[in-house]
């Protein structure tokens, strides 16, 4: 009887598994559905957004986060009293967060460089000593 208890239990923690893992499914299509149909349009409809590469980053950085924290409550769910579980999660949203500021911050210069930069004529301290 022990076994056949141990095999329902493991089973159970199986299929709960399997749910956080659609559940983490199911937000990455339709957060992929929301920014591709409504967000993406509107915002370049309006002319909000420097440049797609920008958005692009935007939809990874989501994406990443959806599958750390999908892996997150899935690991949390497996090894419930893991003392340093919250550190190491911590830490890697940390280093996600810095590669998102850093593609940002490259991907805003790349833009700015390519489009701003050109129309400018000289630099401020140029144009104040030709007037």
């Amino acid at each position: 009887m022990a076994d056949l208890e141990s095999l329902t239990e493991i089973g159970v923690n199986i299929g709960e598994i399997l749910i956080i893992l659609l559940l983490t499914g199911a937000a990455l299509v339709t957060t992929r559905v929301i920014m591709r149909r409504g967000l993406w349009p509107t915002i370049l409809k309006a002319g909000l957004a420097p440049d797609r590469r920008i958005l692009s980053l935007v939809e990874q950085f989501v994406y990443i986060f959806l599958i750390v924290f999908g892996l997150q409550q899935v690991v949390r769910f497996i090894v419930p009293e893991a003392p340093d579980l919250d550190d190491l999660f911590f830490i890697i949203y940390w280093v996600v967060g810095l590669y998102f500021a850093f593609r940002l911050i490259s991907a805003a210069a790349d833009w700015y460089l390519a489009m701003a930069a050109p129309r400018i004529e000289g630099t401020t301290h140029e144009k104040s000593s030709r007037t």
